[in-house]
């Protein structure tokens, strides 16, 4: 017999939630920072190493390459630093590239993956399946959302097992 007592959260304190925060830790968006500036200053330097010698063979579309790469790297790099994650009003939400959400009533499986203390390492996450069979990962960067997620993780899967009369 287990000595730990299970604490049992509802479905509805889920859907009660309301947190907001960064969807990746200041940690990663450093290094992030540091990153794209080593790259792009890497780059430029690259660049004007070959082109004071072959300036003359630099075509169009090498500068259109350049600046193709130069842009999907700031893209992503202002997604990352912008990402927000939401839980309200039912529903989980993330801005990125595209917007991620789903309601929580459309979950079906969920997991919450972090390592304690180290979120610098691992970023927080939850992941979870849809009821139409989708996989949807959503980051989290504050220990506000992190604790949201915990409390859908075990309110989901409590849920599941008392659908399955476990």
């Amino acid at each position: 017999m287990s000595n730990t007592q299970e604490v049992q959260v509802s479905l509805d304190s889920a859907k009660a939630l309301s947190a907001t925060g960064y969807a990746y830790p200041a940690a990663v968006r450093w290094v992030a920072t540091a990153l794209v500036l080593g790259t792009v200053i890497t780059g430029f330097r690259a660049w004007d190493a070959a082109t004071s010698e072959l300036l003359h063979q630099v075509k169009w579309v090498h500068w259109l390459l350049a600046a193709a790469i130069l842009g999907l790297l700031g893209w992503y790099y202002a997604c990352l630093m912008r990402s927000r994650t939401t839980i309200a009003n039912g529903e989980v939400r993330q801005t990125w590239m595209w917007d991620k959400h789903t309601s929580i009533d459309n979950i079906l499986k969920a997991r919450f993956i972090g390592v304690p203390y180290a979120p610098w390492l691992v970023v927080t996450r939850l992941a979870v399946r849809t009821r139409d069979g989708k996989w949807i990962v959503f980051y989290s960067g504050s220990r506000e959302v992190s604790a949201a997620f915990a409390h859908i993780d075990v309110a989901i899967n409590q849920d599941l097992r008392r659908q399955m009369g476990l």
